[in-house]
């Protein structure tokens, strides 16, 4: 009740040039605390509606690339992977705008500890579900994980003077190995790096 009738007896415009005056007579913590109990409810929705605004275009925008090759290299984090990734896009792409390859540098491997799933768990679950086309990794790294993990049969012997260890800044001095991660989606993309690989050996 204020001023001697009841504020749902206005019309809309009415009440909306009413709050409109006691919002403006309010100050700091009394504003906030009127704005929130009056209108938290039409707050939250827009909120709500703007994330889910940003969520749907960020969705839409992803969906629009296509990723043709995942690079995993372990245990090397100097590699030149723009340089790589720029390589990979010119050998396998289709001159789309939207075509993506990604060269994973980050991954880490150890044989520290009873438990080698734990201490090396990102790269055990990138490679278990498939994220990961081709891995560079050393020969003891391989030979440990690559059973289970890895697509034996398309293995392919890195050599020392392997020109593309030089170019892309890869640490020559240990043994590598590439090859195809299981359960993939870029299968054919993941045979052609790897003879792009025996081929520069």
């Amino acid at each position: 009740m204020s001023k001697g009738y009841n504020e749902f007896d206005l019309s809309f415009r009415d009440r909306m040039k009413l709050q409109k005056e006691t919002i403006g007579r309010l100050h700091g913590r009394k504003k906030a605390a009127h704005i929130w109990r009056y209108y938290r409810i039409p707050i939250m929705i827009l909120v709500m509606a703007i994330l889910t605004g940003f969520f749907l275009v960020s969705q839409a925008m992803e969906s629009r690339y296509t990723e043709i090759l995942y690079v995993g290299i372990v245990n090397d984090s100097e590699v030149e992977t723009e340089l790589m990734k720029d390589d990979i896009l010119t050998l396998l792409g289709e001159g789309g705008r939207f075509e993506t390859a990604q060269v994973d540098n980050a991954l880490t491997f150890t044989e520290d500890g009873d438990n080698i799933y734990e201490a090396n768990v990102r790269l055990l679950t990138y490679a278990s579900i498939g994220e990961i086309d081709v891995l560079i990794c050393s020969r003891r790294c391989f030979e440990l994980i690559g059973g289970e993990y890895l697509d034996t049969d398309l293995a392919v012997d890195i050599s020392e003077d392997n020109r593309l260890l030089e170019k892309y800044g890869i640490d020559a001095s240990d043994d590598y190995i590439a090859c195809a991660g299981t359960g993939i989606d870029n299968e054919d993309n993941a045979r052609r790096y790897l003879e792009y690989i025996r081929n520069n050996n």
